[in-house]
């Protein structure tokens, strides 16, 4: 959805005008677990509200401590507890402990201030989360006796934000200019790798999302941590299919075309892409069709944060 900055007395112009929780005005409400949560209950709650994360509460400290993903899940599931890379039959370990399965990220869930503008949130998510809480104002005759809620937002948010501000970046600039472009080796899979092996190759190199390539190195598709999405105790058997059979299981039996970009595109057609195309990220391709890079919402948002940076000073 797009934000209207007409709503505000002075129309926004930038990120600094726009308060962090106007991202969240029209989101659902927070869906959270506690620590004690099992992995088949967070799964059975992500497959009913047909989400991919939940954010976790520990009741005994009183605090947020992170973001379970359904990923993080598999990840559990698939590569620590199972012996020559199996899947459990029985999903024994389902009764492990969410709070103890959350991956690493360096920090504490960061939560947005009422008075936060969204610039002030470029920060957080460009380094260590792709989603935050942010305190919403409880509207005046709600009923509800608190001055703020607790809701979430995501990098696609800041996205859908940004590109109706002035200050964000210099949309016309090539991803090749800005660097956003980077070198180095591609991780992809072939068509013959089971999802398993490409789910547990984002797991060793910490993305979350692998080309699938042809025997000539050509992009035919993608695999990504949304894949996941309504996976279930279950369903979880189907990682083992081959690749491309569990897309088309995921996907009503459609291969979705991969989402791509050349170098000299614009940052502009760029975000466009990642938007309208519902996707975190765009697979950058030669004349050949060929992966020779990835930009991410992370990698735009990192963008966002150091030219507001450079600007000020």
């Amino acid at each position: 959805q797009a934000y209207d900055m007409t709503t505000f007395d002075n129309p926004a112009t930038t990120m600094k005008d726009v308060p962090a929780s106007e991202l969240a005005r029209h989101s659902r409400r927070l869906v959270s677990i506690d620590m004690t949560t099992t992995l088949d209950q967070a799964l059975q709650l992500l497959h009913k509200d047909n989400i991919l994360s939940v954010p976790v509460f520990d009741f005994w400290n009183n605090k947020w401590v992170g973001i379970l993903t359904v990923q993080d899940i598999l990840s559990y599931i698939a590569f620590k507890d199972f012996e020559n890379g199996e899947v459990a039959e029985t999903f024994d370990n389902g009764v492990k402990p969410a709070g103890n399965v959350i991956r690493d990220r360096g920090a504490q869930l960061p939560i947005a201030a009422i008075t936060d503008s969204v610039a002030d949130v470029l920060e957080p998510l460009c380094k260590e989360v792709h989603r935050m809480l942010v305190r919403l104002p409880v509207a005046p005759g709600s009923g509800d006796d608190k001055e703020s809620e607790l809701r979430l937002i995501t990098q696609t948010d800041v996205l859908r934000c940004a590109v109706l501000l002035e200050d964000a970046a210099d949309w016309t600039a090539t991803l090749e200019d800005l660097g956003l472009v980077k070198g180095g080796d591609i991780v992809t899979i072939t068509p013959e790798a089971t999802a398993l092996t490409g789910f547990q190759r984002m797991c060793q190199h910490d993305i979350n999302a692998v080309p699938v390539v042809s025997e000539e190195g050509k992009l035919i598709a993608v695999l990504s941590a949304s894949d996941l999405r309504g996976l279930t105790s279950n369903l979880i058997q189907r990682v083992k299919m081959p690749v491309l059979d569990f897309l088309k299981e995921s996907r009503r039996g459609h291969v979705r075309r991969p989402i791509t970009a050349s170098r000299n595109a614009s940052l502009q057609e760029a975000v466009n892409k990642i938007m309208w195309g519902r996707v975190h990220r765009v697979i950058i391709v030669d004349d050949d069709q060929k992966p020779v890079g990835v930009v991410t919402s992370t990698d735009v948002i990192r963008h966002f944060y150091n030219h507001m940076q450079s600007t000020a000073n």
